[in-house]
Order: C-alpha cells, then sequence, then structure tokens
C-alpha cells in the first residue's frame, strides 16, 4: 500500500514539495513556494505527496480562492496532478485523484475540476439571465485548439437510430411516480439486478437539481419525475468512470448535451455504460428558479419542500405543478412552468441545438 504525505504548517520545513528536489539553484524558489503553501493552508489548500523522493502529487485547493483567474463555486479546484518516472502507470495518480473526490465528498461540495486550457486564458462568467458562458482571454490564448476538441459542440458524432416504440410501463405504481411513461424506472431496475449503478437528477436540501447516484432500486425512485431546471453534475463524470473501472454496469440519465460531455470525458467506449438522454425542451435559467423558489416561500412565510412538475395526482391530462411546503400543504402553481414553456427563460443557445434531431447519441431516448 502507499504511504501518502499531506503538508502542513508542523512538516513543510522538513518535507519536499517535489519540484527541483536536487538542483539546489532553485532553492530560492523552492523557499517562495513553501512559504505561499502555508499562506494557503488557512484556504484548505491540500498539497498530497506520495512518501518517495519524486515528483509524484496532487495539489487544490477551493475554487473560489484558487489563485488562477476562473470563476466556480463549491468545487476543488486542482492546480497540478503529477506523476514522474518510473513512478507512472502504478495507479499512483488514480489513488491521488481518488483521495481528491473523496476529500470534496467529504466538506459536501460538488466536486472537483481544473481546466484543459494550458494557458488557463478560459473562465466560466455568468451573465445577466444566470447562464454561465466560457470567456476566453485572447491575448492568453496560444490556439492549441485543446478547448475545441474536447467540446461537445464541435465533436457531438450522432448516430442514425430510427427505430421507435410506444411503451408504457405496466406498473400503475411507478407509471404514477413518473411523468410520462416510466420506462426509466424499467432501466434501472435492469442495470440494479446486475449489481449495477444507476446515475440521475434528484434535488438537494437547497431545492437544486444534482445529478446523484443510487445503488439500490428504492433509491432510485428519486430520480423519476421531470426536474425543469439545469442539473449540477458535481463529480458524476469521475463517478461514473470508477464505477466502469470496477467492471460494474452504469446507467447514465441525463439531457443529450450532458451525456455528450460524459462521452467526451470518457474518451472511449465501455461495454457496460448504458447511456440514457431525456427529450429536452429547453436549459431554463437557473438564477429565474432560485428566484421563483425565494418568491414562493415569501408569500407563503415558509418554506418549500418539494415540487412536481408534471404529476399525476389530478389525472395523466392535467398535470400542473404541484408545490409541496414543509408543513404538508400542497397547491397547484405553474408561473415558472408557463414561462418555460413560452421560452420566455430558456437558455438562447438551446433554440440552436446541435443533438434536436433524431440522430441520437445515446442507447435509448425517453420522455
Amino acid at each position: 500500500m502507499n504511504e501518502y504525505i499531506n503538508l502542513s504548517l508542523e512538516n513543510i520545513d522538513e518535507e519536499h514539495i517535489c519540484c527541483a528536489i536536487g538542483d539546489p539553484k532553485h532553492q530560492k524558489g523552492v523557499d517562495c513556494k513553501k512559504e505561499w503553501i502555508k499562506n494557503k493552508l488557512k484556504d484548505g489548500h491540500v498539497f498530497r505527496k506520495l512518501n518517495a523522493r519524486g515528483k509524484i502529487f496532487i495539489e487544490y485547493e477551493p475554487i473560489e480562492t484558487a489563485w488562477i483567474p476562473v470563476s466556480g463555486k463549491n468545487y476543488e479546484y486542482i492546480y497540478c496532478l503529477w506523476v514522474a518516472g518510473s513512478f507512472k502507470g502504478k495507479g499512483i495518480g488514480k489513488e491521488l485523484l481518488e483521495y481528491a473526490i473523496e476529500d470534496a465528498k467529504k466538506k459536501k461540495m460538488s466536486g472537483v475540476c481544473t481546466l484543459v486550457c494550458p494557458k488557463n486564458c478560459i473562465k466560466m462568467v455568468e451573465d445577466g439571465e444566470g447562464f454561465l458562458y466560457p470567456e476566453i482571454d485572447e491575448s492568453k490564448c496560444i490556439k492549441c485548439n485543446k478547448c475545441k476538441r474536447l467540446c461537445g459542440n464541435f465533436n457531438n458524432k450522432t448516430e442514425e437510430n430510427e427505430k421507435a416504440y410506444l411503451t408504457i410501463n405496466k406498473s400503475e405504481e411507478q407509471l404514477k411516480s413518473s411523468s410520462s411513461g416510466g420506462m426509466f424506472y424499467l432501466l434501472a431496475d435492469y442495470i440494479i439486478k446486475k449489481s449495477g449503478v444507476v446515475f440521475g437528477v434528484t434535488y438537494n436540501e437547497k431545492l437544486e437539481a444534482i445529478h446523484d447516484y443510487s445503488e439500490n432500486i428504492e433509491d432510485c425512485k428519486k430520480f423519476c419525475g421531470s426536474k425543469y431546471v439545469r442539473s449540477n453534475l458535481g463529480n458524476s463524470y469521475e463517478m461514473v468512470k470508477k464505477f466502469l473501472d470496477e467492471d460494474r454496469y452504469v446507467l447514465f440519465t441525463g439531457t443529450a448535451c450532458q451525456i455528450s460531455g460524459l462521452k467526451m470525458y470518457l474518451s472511449k467506449n465501455y461495454e457496460k455504460l448504458i447511456l440514457c438522454d431525456i427529450l429536452c425542451h429547453a436549459n431554463p435559467s437557473p438564477k429565474v428558479f432560485k428566484y421563483y423558489i425565494k418568491n414562493l416561500e415569501i408569500i407563503k412565510v415558509k418554506k418549500v419542500k418539494n415540487i412536481s412538475f408534471r404529476s399525476k395526482e389530478n389525472g395523466w391530462r392535467n398535470q400542473t405543478p404541484i408545490i409541496e411546503y414543509v408543513d404538508g400543504e400542497k397547491e397547484e402553481e405553474n408561473t415558472y412552468f408557463t414561462a418555460f414553456v413560452r421560452e420566455m427563460i430558456n437558455r438562447p443557445s438551446c433554440y440552436s441545438c446541435k443533438f434536436a434531431s433524431k440522430r441520437r447519441i445515446t442507447d435509448f431516448t425517453i420522455g
């Protein structure tokens, strides 16, 4: 088992920091880096290295205090992951990355992230409507095109799947908890019975739509029902790869653009990966959704517990959104839903979606 060391104020003066280990002429730079790390430790900076003489380490900290020009919230930003020389090919890099992911989860963070851009000249900027867009600092860009090679807008390979089926789940209970025909539950049940893992979208305690995973069919029920707001993927891509590398079946559900991102991240096909996209109307503004919830709570003077956008409580043909409050009260309220279906709050790029076609990138399309 590999032994690792996390730098701290107690050990940093005695430990090497991997860079320029044997070259005395770089000692001044090393000393400056150590002083910088000491000052950053209070921000949650982590420098974890293999207990060996070599360049084997990972370095990260909360994105809110990262020194590079990047905007974000509730993620650990990875500055560097380095495994050099004879230590390559032994799974050390994977162990270091998994440590960072687990560390982020323990801190209740959304996941880890880094930039593919070698010059750190791309940042995500929120516009006035609450949508994030990449912004490139042209003065730093070296036109390497790494961002384009990893972007689904430039690499969305689709397949012509002309077979379509009219299907419905025969279980009345499962059908009632679903927005449409209840096919997700059947796919999830198939994967769970193979000791697999199912990824879907649920709400967290703040009523934020997030991607999560389940390993039992009962827990998969939280993924049923439409959530008409963009989900936070967190570290879902990393976890999908982890389970696949463990030779487990994985069902991943999401919008076509999210699944395109997953395929680009994995960069190869996995026999045990089942992909299912949801027919997507558009990506509504998360800022509008947040204000909508806040406004409901101000009017009712109590917290919203759950939103069912297409509840079948009043029948299949009368799927009015139902708001449930913490005290058990329920009411029909469709202001947000109406704005969504009437194209008043949706992301402009959705109107030229590259995935709105019968040419699909997934194994199943439902909705």
